[in-house]
């Protein structure tokens, strides 16, 4: 979805990117006030994902404890690498298309599938070196059910008690996309984002402006 202003400039929502660009056949074309989708999302994510036990079944493949952890490990990493490969290959496979003419380089899909490409290798190559990071690390920087749990305290505090524009800048660090549907709205966030704050985690900022 992206951001709209209303013609007074006094109220904000968000719109369908698709359905402003290409009509509302391509879909619904659902609005939502900024405000309240917001506090839905901040609500939902601090219910349900920042819970201890929660955040802790999440990054388990990250928590270094055991010669079974290190195998899953492994397995993950091989699967993120093949899935990093498979999102260059399509990438590569799309540019060609453009260069041969069959797609034009302004295709709105063609931008679309282009940006999910890169956010995949992106997100399986960050999952990549902190798995990496973590086979390998000691003392402060591995992940620990206590270092989870203080993150989730922390993340918690913050959305609940910071001043709106920072809790969506917050929220951001760790929700990909947030999917509005007729009778639920759908949350996804890439858990290496998590992994990473729960390993170097000192003391997250009470207030912090953001532009």
């Amino acid at each position: 979805m992206t951001l709209r202003t209303g013609r007074s400039g006094r109220y904000r929502y968000y719109t369908c990117a698709s359905a402003a660009h290409r009509g509302n056949t391509v879909c619904p074309g659902r609005s939502v006030p900024m405000d309240d989708l917001d506090q839905l999302v901040i609500g939902a994510f601090a219910e349900r994902v920042l819970r201890p036990e929660r955040l802790e079944a999440l990054l388990s493949a990250y928590i270094a404890r055991s010669a079974e952890a290190d195998t899953g490990r492994r397995e993950r990493l091989a699967r993120l690498k093949k899935e990093a490969t498979e999102a260059a290959g399509a990438k590569t496979r799309l540019m060609k298309l453009v260069a041969s003419g069959a797609l034009e380089a302004d295709d709105p899909d063609l931008i679309e599938q282009l940006k999910e490409a890169d956010a995949r290798r992106r997100r399986a190559e960050e999952e990549i070196g902190l798995l990496e990071a973590q086979a390998g690390a000691a003392g402060p920087k591995v992940i620990t059910p206590a270092k989870i749990a203080k993150l989730a305290t922390a993340i918690r505090s913050a959305l609940e008690t910071g001043a709106p524009e920072f809790r969506r800048a917050y929220l951001r660090l760790f929700v990909g996309r947030v999917t509005v549907g007729d009778e639920e709205i759908r949350i996804s966030g890439p858990t290496a984002t998590l992994a990473r704050a729960s390993g170097v985690y000192r003391h997250l900022p009470e207030r912090r402006e953001h532009r």
